[in-house]
């Protein structure tokens, strides 16, 4: 008997009725910038290279509420086409500008002739928002940009009212469209993922972008992101804010992913942010609490100087029903299903992560529910595949794979929500006076050696998959995640245990990147919520194709 699926789990007897689909993993990245805002480069070109790195989806993802002095004239705001009912469509994002002696269209009919020049591919209108109270989070809203007469009043919408670096003022436009401003510190946040849930809980996302690289407190604006501000957002979104990009981008920057001192764990660790990559640290600490937030990893290309193509060192892998046959909603469901994991420089492009709980007979694969009890025993499979070449031109080998498991001890009282705050110079999270708050209790299960030539360990099989396997008694409920890394025990990257060491702010280099790499896997065993079946009906009902 399988075991009980989340959303994506659900969705796959439902639309694995036709013979022909071919499940599968997408590629893709939702963070990246052009000209429009503060990118180096036409959205064309930057298309051209997330094609051509070989990504399935991509959404461009230009800063809410963004000036720019150009030619010594500032202009282009994403307000700039509020009703202007001259253009099909209504609202568009931001304005037509000029730079030297090009002009360039709206960055959402830019991503029309995208869609037009790559029509194999999926092409999203996303929003760098600035969320009241906090720094940056990757936006999007799917609705009316596939219509039969699409247009991007949904995101103009949401960017209108709740961007923080929004000062457009109310007008009888607006005013008439029932649109009101609500831009002030992190209850606004709070009411712009709820907004989100209400009016598009099944055709959007709201995920924190480089979530380490402010100070981690709740007061001011564009400040970080804590542990309390998570468990808040994800409550009051729960289907809408369901990850974060601690896996930053900018990974060619001399502080990776930048990530300096002054970010929370003082630097990147394996160009991981410190919330995901320590073990134990918060995002363990909201797998621990039953929450379904997953990890993904963008570009956030802006220059080559700084950043990585779209696609050519950081993907998001997520799971479809059909990858012959997808749409803008069957990605949002792939990102929220958690059925999904995230590589850098082609490291691997296939993984098969389960657990088997063989008291039962029940399997789990990543985002899913697999129930445990004291006394059972488990068995995890991991399969990976590597390319021959990376995108450098580097053969290179998983020489490490760390097996974390973490205790699911359920939601928190959200009134002890205040009591946890992470410490700024390594990301530690402490309560109120200064101890160790981990109610987690994540910890290398196993680590897995390539050198140590472990019998059954790093075998091919017929398919072509190198194969990891670890049985184990549990003494409860249990998630599961893996991570894995070119890294050698005994190098400078990795310490005794294989946990990445920080990046030291200033050092970084693309070589440096290259030869650091690592993937992480989204987790296996959180538990069901009591509402999910409700939920999953809901999600069949607002479909869209």
């Amino acid at each position: 008997m399988s075991g009980r699926k989340l959303a994506t789990g659900f969705l796959a007897p439902v639309l694995a009725v036709a013979a022909w689909a071919q499940p599968g993993y997408l590629v893709g990245d939702f963070h990246q910038h052009s000209v429009h805002t503060d990118g180096s480069y036409q959205m064309p070109d930057v298309f051209a290279q997330a094609n051509a790195f070989g990504l399935n989806w991509w959404a461009n993802s230009e800063h809410g509420g963004f000036r720019a002095t150009i030619n010594g004239e500032t202009s282009y705001r994403w307000q700039d086409f509020y009703g202007d009912t001259n253009r099909p469509g209504g609202v568009y994002v931001p304005q037509t500008i000029v730079k030297g002696s090009a002009t360039y269209v709206s960055t959402f009919q830019e991503v029309l002739n995208g869609r037009a020049a790559y029509p194999n591919r999926t092409v999203i209108q996303g929003l760098e928002l600035n969320p009241p109270g906090h720094e940056h989070a990757s936006t999007a809203i799917i609705a009316n940009q596939f219509s039969a007469n699409p247009n991007c009043d949904p995101i103009a919408q949401f960017e209108f009212q709740f961007d923080r670096a929004e000062t457009a003022p109310d007008t009888p436009f607006t005013q008439a469209q029932g649109w009101v401003a609500d831009r002030v510190g992190h209850a606004a946040s709070i009411r712009a993922a709820q907004w989100l849930q209400q009016n598009y809980p099944t055709q959007s996302w709201f995920i924190p972008a480089h979530p380490e690289r402010r100070t981690a407190t709740d007061a001011g604006n564009g400040t970080g992101w804590t542990l309390k501000s998570l468990r808040e957002l994800n409550d009051a979104a729960p289907s809408v804010f369901f990850g974060f990009e601690s896996m930053p981008g900018h990974q060619k920057a001399g502080n990776r992913g930048e990530y300096g001192t002054s970010s929370m764990g003082s630097g990147a660790y394996g160009g991981c942010g410190v919330y995901a990559a320590r073990v134990g640290g918060v995002w363990d600490n909201m797998l621990a609490e039953g929450r379904k937030f997953w990890l993904f990893a963008s570009s956030d290309f802006h220059s080559i100087g700084s950043d990585f193509w779209p696609g050519e060192y950081q993907k998001t892998y997520s799971a479809v029903a059909d990858v012959q046959n997808v749409s803008a909603q069957d990605i949002v469901d792939s990102l929220r299903g958690g059925n999904s994991y995230v590589v850098m420089g082609d490291l691997i492009n296939e993984l098969r992560f389960t657990v088997t709980n063989d008291s039962t007979g029940q399997t789990g694969q990543m985002g899913e529910f697999l129930p445990m009890s004291a006394g059972d025993t488990v068995t995890i499979n991991i399969r990976f595949k590597s390319p021959q070449f990376n995108n450098n031109g580097d053969q290179n080998l998983v020489n490490l794979v760390q097996l974390i498991e973490g205790n699911v001890v359920g939601a928190l009282n959200p009134t002890d929500y205040a009591n946890y705050i992470c410490r700024q110079s390594d990301g530690l999270i402490v309560d109120g006076v200064d101890n160790p708050a981990d109610i987690s209790g994540a910890h290398v299960a196993k680590l897995f050696n390539r050198a140590a030539n472990e019998p059954g360990q790093f075998v091919v099989d017929a398919d072509g998959y190198t194969v990891l396997t670890f049985t184990t008694v549990v003494n409860g409920q249990k998630y599961y995640r893996i991570r894995g890394t070119n890294n050698v025990l005994g190098g400078d990257q990795v310490d005794e245990f294989g946990n990445p060491l920080r990046d030291i702010p200033g050092t970084n280099t693309a070589a440096a990147a290259w030869a650091d790499l690592w993937f992480y896997s989204n987790p296996i065993g959180v538990p069901e919520p009591a509402t999910a079946l409700l939920c999953v009906t809901l999600l069949l009902g607002l479909r869209r194709r």
